[in-house]
């Protein structure tokens, strides 16, 4: 069993050539993924926003968020001003969406390794 596991924080993709290339990256990676039956572990950090959330951050078997940690698809200020509504503040910590099961696991860095280690032996073990 081999495993693929993603550290993801970015906090600005607003270069034109990381923008562009977010999709490009969220196929390859699920294909090559698919293909070699690989268990992939996304790690999402604080900050993690916009293209990474849309694209290969979400796309693992597990996924795995940082508590406390900031996390969307777009900025409070930008959903404020496309729905017309306010945004708490805690709409977008990784606290509340993991209550609302957007991720598998909440784990604080300290137990990162440990947990890393027990999500890839149980998956040895699976078949």
């Amino acid at each position: 069993m081999h495993a693929l596991s993603c550290y993801l924080a970015i906090e600005n993709p607003r270069f034109p050539k990381l923008s562009a290339s977010l999709p490009v990256i969220a196929v390859v990676l699920h294909t090559y993924q698919k293909e070699k039956k690989l268990l992939y572990i996304s790690v999402l950090t604080s900050l993690t926003t916009g293209g990474v959330t849309a694209s290969f951050g979400m796309l693992a078997n597990v996924t795995i968020v940082e508590p406390n940690a900031y996390f969307a698809f777009a900025g409070k200020r930008v959903i404020e001003q496309t729905l017309n509504q306010i945004v708490d503040d805690e709409d977008q910590i990784s606290d509340s969406l993991f209550d609302f099961g957007m991720f598998d696991s909440m784990v604080p860095q300290a137990l990162l390794k440990n947990v890393l280690s027990k999500t890839i032996e149980m998956y040895m073990y699976r078949d």
